[in-house]
């Protein structure tokens, strides 16, 4: 089921683009072909901030973290980000040592993005894959002593921090993430998570 998507702010063309030109129809042609390709950058870098969560926290009673979330876009902020239909974090391993992740993005336009994450939680760097285990940027968690996640990623012309938690019931994570782009444009942005329950063996 898609969460609701109202009332999440989309970043303006003219945000990335602010000297383009729209004066012929052969420049207007240059300047769509640009946008796509950069648009496209913007969706996996998203992509993997929203799912990567997200290499999430153990809570202080050492409640796992592994099962499937899916981001509340309606209690999320994502800045400037354009918000997507839905996102599947399924966190595969959570233990003091490693961490192990999927997440799954569908954009507005229905597109669906995959990318994964392993590696232990001592804040070396281990590569983010896609799901024919092609790498496409790099992220490194380090856990605290608070049980906080602390992590710090590059991605294609983008770099991020973050922190993450997870409640005391153990059923929500938050990700409070600050991302930075190569030319020095710089957003913050919260993502919620809420655990998806299993109800007779079926997740809900």
């Amino acid at each position: 089921m898609f969460l609701n998507t109202e009332g999440v702010k989309s970043p303006s063309v003219l945000t990335y683009f602010p000297t383009a030109v729209w004066d012929c129809g052969r420049c207007k042609l240059h300047f769509w072909m640009i946008y796509m390709n950069q648009m496209k950058k913007l969706v996996v870098f998203a992509t993997v901030l929203v799912f990567s969560v997200y290499g999430t926290a153990q809570t202080k009673n050492n409640k796992s973290a592994v099962g499937t979330w899916q981001l509340d876009l309606t209690h999320s902020d994502l800045g400037a980000e354009a918000a997507p239909k839905q996102v599947v974090l399924t966190i595969l391993k959570d233990n003091s040592e490693t961490l192990s992740w999927r997440t799954q993005s569908v954009d507005q336009n229905g597109n669906v993005f995959t990318y994964s994450w392993s590696g232990p939680t001592d804040g070396t760097t281990h590569p983010i894959e896609t799901q024919d285990s092609t790498p496409i940027g790099t992220e490194s968690v380090k856990r605290n002593a608070d049980g906080s996640l602390s992590r710090h990623g590059d991605i294609k012309d983008a770099s991020f921090d973050a922190r993450s938690t997870v409640s005391e019931d153990g059923n929500t994570i938050t990700d409070e993430i600050t991302q930075k782009s190569s030319d020095g444009r710089e957003n913050k942005s919260k993502r919620v998570y809420r655990r998806v329950p299993i109800i007779n063996g079926r997740r809900y």
